[in-house]
């Protein structure tokens, strides 16, 4: 796989790959504050409503994580068919081997004019 394939693969991904963080997020907000409420209801009957909706939030929550895992998953794989390993490049020379040098009149083009 080459760089430019790597890049075009990674773009595509990384918009899905942060909304489905966000809304894993999201979904762990709102599953954490139903379970928060589920331990200070203080009657059966709200107890037995927020186990529905505790239930029903990790079950989304459940949906979104493996989204997120297949994301990230996708990106890895992208990783890891680029092959190629990155590091600092060989210095280029100054001067290209062979060039010419330009024999200049004692003095350089200093007060020399243009005819």
């Amino acid at each position: 796989m080459k760089m430019q394939d790597v890049i075009t693969k990674l773009r595509e991904e990384a918009p899905l790959l942060d909304k489905c963080a966000k809304d894993v997020d999201e979904t762990f907000q709102k599953a954490w504050g139903l379970f928060d409420d589920f331990r200070r209801a203080e009657s059966d009957a709200g107890r037995m409503l927020l186990s529905d909706a505790v239930c029903e939030a990790l079950n989304d929550f459940a949906g979104k994580y493996r989204q997120l895992r297949c994301s990230v998953e996708t990106v890895c794989l992208v990783n890891a068919e680029y092959k190629e390993k990155i590091g600092p490049r060989a210095r280029k020379p100054n001067d290209a081997p062979g060039q010419m040098t330009l024999a200049l009149l004692p003095g350089g083009l200093e007060g020399q004019q243009c005819q």
